[in-house]
């Protein structure tokens, strides 16, 4: 035994992956942990073993008696001493073997003279040098989220003025205006710094008012340590937008990006996004990025290292994947992606150490977790958070460290050079990143049903938007119109700031709530004029004379001569019917008519006549109200995007009528024998049947096109409500998370109060009412004649419930079906899901109810299928949905192994696959499975072995588990795909919490030799399923239904299959968990009743539509019915008359139509061209051809930003080949064109720092132009008062122009107004400015004599060649008591009644405190489905000083208005200051019972005319107010 000193001891050995000396022969650091209970030393330290030594002992000081017992030592040792010091010594040696290698060693401390005073054996293991740490500064930025746009943006930290009561802030923090700064401060204090910066948000009002900052952000771009990332407008909640949504975030972010800051981004950065749609990886290729970055994805939504924000990390051990593979979208294209196993926050946790040392040993803590996860030796550390200011250890962590070890390196960084680096080792190994396609979707199944109008809003206006954009393109495109680039350039911009991850996703604070409800309404009636300009300008070149093929005499205006005609007969109205889909349609359509203009007085003698001729076919009467009928009727064979012309006309004797309530259940012969007088409806494509006591659910749907019925024997359709969880009793987040208590209880446990039967003459539905819980609820089943969908309208009459969830059920089973749901561009297998389970009860393994996102539809069907014959059985399929592809123990060429050429047929196979609707992992042989709910956000439904046995470990275990048979079938290798079934049926398995990462837990498909990877890539594509042997049935592949049950699904994507084959559709849900309820600037408003705004207290209406047919979805043709059911034909107008074109024709068309959609036409981006969006719907390539009306000059394809890239329309046939889900844009060039259609906000000047009145995007135009008052805010004293305006322009300039260059001839003029009495040092002054400039005009302020204490503005406006702008400055003269002056709304009563067509007001007082008047917008903020209650959506405002303005909103509720509770809460925004109402509740009645013929209390679905826009009513200011 060695002689040692016991007060000295080794109490541990740590093997970092730290190395020093030279990198040619780099030493690796071992750390000696030494503990010494006395003063000693010198002592030297030193580690050997066989393979082990130290070329150099690390040598000690000796202690001193300080070190223990502190400075005062006398006053110490007498008891107060330390008993032990601790400390490490870092010993470099020379390990001989490989990495991962342990090799035993012993580290010894000796004593100067040579004693041994301690020693420790150990197993070293061996680090690989070479790594590099990059640390990634980043903030992340929410305009919307529990703060408001204005704190977040410019306000967060700003003091409170004396008397100004407390903001509801959560915490008060850092505002992008301030840490865009501090990160450039950093950069000029040391060259060192990089950081990067991205969404526009923030950087757009950042970039218009500090001018100061743009060479210097410019000249970090070019010098590389500013990285501009991306590339879209904010970082947007994809899985709850369409595709074109995606494209236009691109547009929009890399239009600035790049062309304004002159940066060139190549990474999307979805730090804190909540899910991301399948394309978006695809789209952002096309876009030109070749890389993405985000925190949330494969795991649930902190990650694999951590449950709960903040705790100790743990190893990534549950990662099948690196953390860094190709991340591709449906069609096969992608970015290489690096995931944050640790989260966007990793590093930032360290800035809270205590000494730059302390937060250097917290990174490399982390470093050594995230190193077993890498894909190379590159490790990406995020150095931020939400608003995070720079790190206040990295960069002397950096310094120090680089002076410390060789490897790895330490250095600041942007995304682009990691993802090089990654590239370029990978390329030296002769390797690929992994291809994978599985769904990047966390389990946060809350945002996609929180706030449930936030939903619906968002997708009808951009549904609307790209009809409108459309229509006026192919419309400008005839040179009928200019183009109204203004009005859809806003309207896009609103829905951009809105697909903010936290907006869409219902997220938010009551507060953001009110103030993006505007946004979208905006946004809908932008679009809605532009499409009502353009049909009309279309309309007026039509003939829509009355055709010359009527018989005469067969309505009340006979048919006269063509010159009669030519001016429109009497009695007679065309409706010119328009078509926003690119394939020709049948569907309902809505209009309406003064019934004078027919010549009748009862809207029964109202007819319809097409140009066939024949009798007049009768329409249904829905309402009348003051001489105007509003009606419906079937409009057949509608061309693609096109027009036809219906003549509505007036008859001798009552022909058409409404809804009409019938007694009994029976009444056609189809409908004949109902199950115990239940009723009964039918058309000729289903019969359906209700349960009066049970809630009156369907309780039969019949398919008469094949006599199957639909529905699971003995259930009904249904409502269920559930109890939540305000928060998620672990993981906390409520509206996040969707928290079922348990199965909850459905409207089929109680009978109905009502069922009734109606009938019309376009068909007949069934109408039932009742009260589940705290629902009163009305719901319709609607069959309409000559359509093939069952309709299902659930209105929410009243709903009173706190911390509840509301589903639609439908228990409509295919057996062996799995769940199959359109994406934004795509439609791919998804996994089942848990919506009864109790998300409380243990949330270690079922804390998910696994609901998901959907676009226009989810369904029970198959995407790809397996078949296989059996030695038992005659051949049989399965579906797949999603699998795992595990990889030989070797890996593959090129994954793992050097690549021999450029052949990949994993690739191949993976895109092949995700073409077709299947999503897959590749993963590694020994690690872990796929399909943990305990890590994973899905789940796999089959796995695919790559090789036998004898080169695949995973084989080997599954054979080993299964049968001789099918050990045997893979070694004989006579069949290529050799088929395991799993140990139990798929359905039986898939519980909550379950864990499927058991060898059998799922059928297993053996590829018996990886050689015939290819081969396999192949047949997918060749024949769109995968053929296999299985030797044995074992009863657990269940039998499969070759067919499909669909629900359509119009603005509520959220949906679940559970394993009993129930369709669900989450419609709403009321959830009190943070931020609902949080208010920040007082007073706090709540709904009507006192209750948050988030627990959507008011009438709702959801619509939904059940349809089936033969074969997968391609062959139900749902993604043409899903369109057809969100985007309604529209009607136009008029007196018949001439003109050039036809009376029905197709402008724009695409085949085949069954499978290539056109998606949108719009103008190209640089305005040279119209850029038609294709895309490929079923997966497989095709080749298409584009028919137009208009004259085109030439076509080319195109990449997402509209640029000309190879591979138009080629050979003779003018074909354009497509791949599988394909979004492929086409760039027609036409003939010269008429300009564009300026637009300007009707509130003049427009103010310039727009973000502090919380109304999102920037005004129309974009802000060209600002003009900023800085400092802007000042306290009147005994001098003169300094400040200065900046006029800026805010457009792009010249290639390598510097802003001075770039300062031209435009002229603008300003001008100062200051208070009456008051002297400024100027008052008018002309000013020049290119494009890019600004221009600073020092001002001097002296406050009149006398000027009364409070608040005074002087106001700065500038004329600039896109309107006028301005900016205020505020002046405080002391002496006024009390809350600083401000505005405030109130309402003269709490309550309005008004019956549907009828006219009510709303009365609010509009107070002005400060002693200047002011201007600006009253705004109208109503929930969805409220919209049109009021139709003016603001109203300008006139503030006199120290006064208070009445202004009155007229509230006409259209006749199609559901009656219902409703609310209007009236915003104002005033020059930076603003205001909120009281929300006062709306009770729309039931109005006027109209005749009997045309009874028509309905709700019927939005297929026709959206009367939404530009309205009769009108708001009106009446002065000052008593």
């Amino acid at each position: 035994m060695p002689d040692q000193d016991f007060s000295v001891h080794v109490s541990g050995v740590a093997t970092p992956g730290l190395f020093t000396g030279p990198e040619s022969d780099p030493l690796q650091v071992v750390r000696v942990r030494i503990r010494r209970t006395r003063p000693a030393g010198p002592l030297r330290v030193s580690v050997t073993g066989p393979d082990v030594t130290t070329p150099r002992p690390r040598l000690l000081r000796a202690d001193t008696v300080e070190a223990y017992a502190g400075v005062d030592a006398r006053a110490e040792l007498g008891g107060s001493a330390r008993e032990s010091l601790e400390s490490w010594a870092e010993v470099a040696v020379r390990a001989k073997g490989a990495p991962g290698d342990r090799l035993p060693a012993t580290a010894r401390v000796h004593a100067a003279d040579g004693r041994l005073l301690a020693s420790y054996a150990f197993e070293l293991t061996v680090a690989e040098p070479g790594w590099t740490i990059r640390l990634v500064p980043h903030f992340h930025y929410d305009p919307m989220w529990w703060n408001t746009q204005a704190a977040y943006t410019a306000l967060w930290d700003t003091p409170l003025r004396a008397g100004e009561p407390e903001k509801g802030w959560e915490y008060t923090g850092v505002p992008a205006f301030t840490l865009v700064p501090l990160h450039l401060q950093q950069a000029a204090d040391d060259p060192a710094y990089r950081f990067v910066l991205s969404e526009l948000d923030y950087l757009k009002p950042f970039w218009d008012t500090h001018p100061e900052h743009r060479d210097e952000i410019r000249q970090l771009i070019r010098e590389g340590r500013l990285e501009i990332v991306g590339g879209t407008y904010n970082e947007p909640s994809t899985n709850l937008t369409t595709a074109e949504t995606t494209a236009r975030s691109a547009g929009h972010g890399l239009g600035f990006h790049r062309g304004v800051l002159g940066g060139d981004p190549r990474t999307a950065w979805q730090l804190d996004v909540f899910g991301h749609d399948p394309s978006f990886a695809s789209l952002m290729a096309d876009a030109g990025l070749d890389s993405a970055v985000f925190a949330r994805g494969p795991h649930h939504q902190w990650g694999p290292m951590m449950d709960t924000w903040g705790e100790a990390l743990r190893p990534p051990s549950a990662m099948q994947l690196p953390a860094e593979y190709d991340w591709l979208g449906p069609d096969g294209g992608g970015l290489l992606l690096h995931y944050l196993p640790a989260h966007y926050s990793a590093g930032w946790f360290s800035h809270k150490a205590g000494s730059a040392d302390e937060a250097a040993e917290q990174l490399l803590a982390l470093y050594e977790l995230l190193r077993t996860g890498a894909a190379t030796r590159n490790v990406l550390i995020p150095m931020g958070t939400d608003f995070s200011w720079p790190h206040p250890w990295g960069l002397d962590v950096q310094h120090a460290w680089n002076r410390r070890y060789t490897w790895p390196r330490m250095e600041h960084a942007g995304p682009r050079e990691h993802f090089a680096a990654v590239r370029a080792e990978l390329a030296a190994r002769g390797e690929r990143p992994l291809p994978v396609t599985r769904e990047m979707g966390p389990v946060y199944t809350g945002k996609d049903v929180t706030y449930a109008d936030v939903k619906q809003a968002h997708r009808a206006a951009e549904y609307l938007v790209q009809e409108a954009e459309t229509f006026a393109s192919l419309v400008h495109g005839l040179g009928l119109i200019p183009y109204p680039a203004d009005a859809l350039d806003k309207a896009w911009r609103h829905l951009l700031h809105a697909a903010h991850h936290d907006a869409v996703t219902g997220t938010f604070s009551d507060q953001v709530y009110l103030d993006l409800l505007p946004t979208w309404r905006e946004a809908y009636e932008l679009a809605h004029s532009v499409r009502e300009s353009a049909l009309s300008a279309l309309t007026d070149a039509m003939d829509t004379r009355v055709p010359g093929s009527w018989a005469p005499g067969s309505t009340k205006a006979e048919a006269g001569e063509a010159s009669d005609r030519a001016a429109g007969p009497a009695g007679v109205v065309a409706v010119t019917v328009f078509n926003p889909v690119s394939w020709a349609r049948t569907d309902v359509v809505r209009t309406q008519v003064a019934l004078d203009a027919l010549g009748v007085a009862d809207a029964a003698c109202v007819g319809v006549r097409g140009e066939e001729g024949g009798a007049p076919a009768p329409v249904l009467v829905e309402h009348v109200h003051d001489g105007v009928a509003q009606l419906a009727f079937l409009a057949r064979d509608v061309p693609s995007l096109g027009h036809r012309t219906w003549w509505l006309v007036g008859t001798d004797g009552p022909l058409s009528g409404g809804w009409a309530e019938e007694s009994g259940a029976g009444g056609r012969p189809e409908e004949s024998a109902p199950a115990a007088g239940r009723p009964r409806i039918a058309n000729a494509a289903f019969a359906v049947e209700a349960d009066p006591a049970r809630g009156g659910g369907l309780s039969r749907v019949t398919d008469l096109r094949s006599g199957r019925e639909l529905l699971t024997d003995g259930e009904v359709d249904e409502l269920l409500v559930q109890d939540e969880y305000p928060a998620h009793p672990f993981f906390e987040e409520g509206p996040w998370h969707l928290l079922p208590k348990g199965p909850g209880t459905g409207s089929g446990a109680a009978p109905a109060e009502a069922v009734t039967v109606e009938r019309s003459p376009l068909g007949a539905r069934i109408v039932a009412r009742g009260r589940t819980g705290p629902v009163r609820w009305t719901r319709t089943t609607t069959l309409w004649d000559g359509l093939d969908r069952v309709e299902l309208t659930t209105k929410v009459d009243e709903f009173d419930g706190s911390d509840q969830l509301l589903r639609l059920r439908i228990p409509a089973d295919v057996p062996g079906a799995l769940p199959v749901a359109e994406t934004a561009a795509a439609a791919v297998g998804r996994g089942f899901a848990f919506p009864d389970s109790d998300t409380g009860v243990d949330h270690t393994r079922a804390p998910w109810t696994l609901d998901t996102p959907c676009l226009n539809w989810f369904a029970l069907s198959s995407t790809l299928r397996v078949r296989f014959g059996d030695s038992d059985s005659d051949s049989a399929e399965r579906p797949l949905g999603a699998g795992e592809i595990v990889l030989p123990d070797a890996g593959l060429l090129g994954y793992g192994q050097p690549a021999a050429d450029d052949t990949d047929p994993l690739r191949d196979l993976v895109t092949a696959l995700v073409r077709r609707g299947v999503t897959t992992t590749p993963t590694r042989a020994a690690g872990p499975r796929w399909g943990d709910l305990a890590v994973d956000s899905s789940l796999p439904d089959f796995r695919i072995a790559v090789g036998g046995p004898e080169v695949n470990s995973f084989t080997a275990a599954v054979l080993a588990d299964a049968g001789p048979e099918f050990a045997e079938a893979v070694r004989s290798g006579a069949s290529p795909l050799v088929w395991v079934p799993a140990r139990e049926a798929l359905r039986e398995l898939w519980r909550p919490g379950c864990d499927l990462t058991g060898v059998r837990d799922l059928p297993v498909a053996v590829l018996t030799d990886p050689a015939r990877l290819g081969a396999l890539a192949e047949q997918v594509v060749r024949d769109g399923l995968l053929s296999a042997s299985r030797p044995r049935d074992l009863g657990t592949d269940e039998p499969f239904e070759d067919r499909t049950v669909g629900l359509l699904v119009r603005g509520t994507p959220s949906f679940a299959i559970d394993t009993a084959g129930r369709l669900h559709s989450t419609l709403m849900r009321s959830c009190t968990g943070r931020p609902s309820a949080e208010w920040m600037d007082p007073p706090r408003r709540t709904a009507p009743d006192g209750s948050s705004f988030q627990l959507q207290h008011w009438t709702h209406v959801f619509e939904h539509a059940l349809v089936a047919s033969d074969g997968d979805w391609r062959a139900a043709d749902l993604v043409r019915r899903g369109r057809e059911f969100n985007q309604p034909l529209t009607a136009v107008t008029g007196t018949p008359h001439d003109g050039p074109a036809h009376r029905a024709f197709s402008q724009l068309s695409v085949e085949p139509s069954r499978q290539v959609v056109v998606e949108t036409v719009k103008k190209s981006a640089d305005g040279a061209a119209l850029a038609v969006r294709l895309r490929e719907t079923h997966g497989e390539p095709v080749r298409a051809r584009l028919t137009k009306e208009m004259v085109v000059l030439g076509a080319e394809r195109a990449d997402l930003l509209d640029r000309p890239v190879p591979g138009g329309p080629s050979g003779e046939d003018g074909l354009l080949a497509l791949h599988g889900n394909a979004y492929t844009t086409l760039r027609l060039t036409p003939e010269p064109l008429p300009g564009t259609e300026e637009l300007r906000e009707a509130v003049q000047p427009v103010f310039s720092r727009y973000w502090l009145h919380n109304t999102g995007t920037a005004p129309l135009g974009n802000a060209p132009y600002s003009v900023q008052v800085m400092p802007y805010a000042l306290t009147a004293g005994a001098g003169p008062l300094r400040t200065q305006v900046t006029l800026t322009s805010n457009t792009a300039c010249g290639e390598g122009s510097s802003e001075q260059e770039a300062l031209e001839t435009a002229e603008h003029l300003v001008e100062v107004h200051p208070p009456e009495g008051w002297d400024v040092s100027w008052t008018r002054d002309t000013v020049r400015t290119g494009a890019g400039g600004h221009v600073r005009l020092p001002l001097t302020v002296r406050p009149a004599p006398g000027a009364e204490p409070g608040d005074h503005l002087v106001r700065v406006v500038a004329t600039t060649p896109a309107g006028a702008v301005e900016d205020v400055l505020t002046v405080t003269v002391p002496g006024h008591d009390g809350p600083p002056p401000g505005v405030g709304v109130t309402a003269e009563t709490g309550r309005v009644d008004v019956a549907p067509g009828g006219r009510a007001e709303l009365a609010v007082r509009i107070r002005n405190d400060l002693h200047s008047p002011l201007h600006g917008e009253a705004l109208v903020v109503s929930p969805y489905g409220g919209w049109r209650i009021v139709p003016e959506r603001s109203a300008e405002l006139h503030l006199a000083a120290r006064e208070v303005t009445r202004t009155v909103f007229a509230l006409t509720p259209p006749m199609d208005t559901p009656p219902g509770v409703y609310w209007v809460l009236i915003k104002a925004v005033c020059q930076g200051r603003i205001a909120y109402g009281p929300a006062v509740a709306v009770h729309v009645g039931e109005g006027p019972r109209p005749h009997t013929r045309t009874a028509q209390d309905t709700h019927g679905p939005r297929t026709g005319t959206d009367t939404l826009g530009p309205g009769t009513g009108q708001a009106t200011h009446e002065g000052k107010a008593p």
